[in-house]
């Protein structure tokens, strides 16, 4: 939902495939949506699930920490032909590994990835919602693939082992990305490193980016941002170091305001609260 928010912001016609509850919160969320400029066409009720609910509280390592309450509707999301179609007809089918913690959405989704075009996974490992095998399942049906520092560690020790290279500092990060690719043939992995900006795997070259300073509010959504700012520079065609300049542009944005979805506007690729940016170079 956060990814298709940026969307609409940079100018995009996302569509959104998900389930909420025939409650007063699913009311509530299909009025924000709408509000938002979303098509909230492929929004399913459930008269028996709860709409979902995350709570998300700062640790003290500095990252947000997530309650995501289970058996709620978006872990029943049904497949039909309707669906089926739009996202074959779309350009980029983007999903993340949350929505296969229930078997229901879970197969929704793999079906959905046999009519895809260019799919792009969000890898979001929260606790107690993935396993090795769904990992390497997901992993054999993406294009590109977006995950942070931890994921990429626990990823690569799940099934690289000691093929990484381990240097000190961003060297051991290039080694383990590189062990990935060569293990699941993935065409792009794109790797999120806070502060430290990201990286991008492809083609065999590797690209950098060292990040914005922003002064952070809160940490919820940046990815989501991200991510939208990178798929936004790659349905424009533009060249791989402006995908990572964008990407990390808008996450350090979003990082810099209270909540996912904050208002903005965004212009020539640089996002601003009332048309002042507040991010500067590292």
């Amino acid at each position: 939902m956060n990814v298709a928010y940026h969307f609409k912001k940079l100018g995009m016609n996302p569509g959104l495939i998900t389930r909420v509850g025939a409650d007063a919160e699913g009311g509530a969320l299909r009025e924000m949506l709408t509000s938002y400029g979303l098509n909230t066409d492929q929004l399913q009720v459930d008269a028996v699930h709860p709409t979902g609910k995350v709570f998300a509280a700062p640790g003290a390592d500095g990252e947000m920490h997530y309650d995501i309450v289970p058996d709620s509707a978006w872990d029943y999301i049904g497949h039909d032909e309707k669906i089926r179609a739009i996202v074959a007809d779309a350009d980029y089918f983007i999903f993340g590994s949350l929505s296969c913690r229930n078997a229901v959405s879970r197969s929704t989704l793999f079906q959905l990835l046999e009519s895809a075009k260019g799919r792009v996974l969000d890898i979001n490992l929260r606790q107690p919602y993935y396993s090795g095998e769904l990992v390497r399942q997901l992993l054999g049906h993406c294009d590109i693939v977006k995950m942070n520092l931890p994921e990429l560690e626990w990823i690569t020790r799940q099934f690289c082992g000691n093929r990484t290279i381990n240097h000190p500092g961003r060297n051991e990060v290039f080694g383990q990305i590189d062990a990935l690719q060569t293990e699941f043939t993935l065409p792009h992995i794109l790797v999120t490193m806070g502060a430290q900006g990201a990286v991008l795997k492809v083609a065999g070259e590797t690209y950098t980016h060292p990040g914005h300073a922003a002064i952070v509010a809160d940490t919820v959504g940046a990815g989501d941002a991200f991510l939208a700012g990178f798929m936004k520079a790659w349905a424009d065609n533009e060249p791989f170091p402006v995908m990572l300049e964008r990407a990390c542009a808008l996450g350090a944005f979003v990082a810099s305001a209270v909540g996912a979805c904050p208002d903005y506007t965004y212009i020539d690729g640089i996002p601003s609260f009332n048309h002042h940016s507040i991010l500067s170079h590292k």
